[in-house]
């Protein structure tokens, strides 16, 4: 049995998330919060591959639109930087 939780999305939607999805949103939020952490240092703190946070990033667009936006601007800002 998996456990579900609701979440409050950008939008004011209620959606039912799953673990998986929990942890996406907090990888996502601990790069919002660390904005000059690379990937590599998100990922040696949650104990995951970068190439697992690289995708959890990218599948942020189904849970969260505004969170995924936030994301990839600023991993496209730090591209352009350096």
């Amino acid at each position: 049995m998996e456990i579900l939780t609701v979440y409050e999305n950008s939008y004011g939607e209620y959606i039912t998330i799953n673990k998986r999805e929990k942890l996406q949103i907090e990888i996502a939020q601990y790069l919002i919060d660390h904005p000059s952490l690379s990937i590599k240092k998100i990922a040696y703190e949650f104990m995951l591959s970068p190439s697992t946070i690289r995708r959890y990033l990218k599948n942020m667009q189904y849970i969260d639109d505004e969170l995924y936006i936030q994301c990839k601007n600023i991993l496209k800002r730090r591209k352009c930087n350096g």
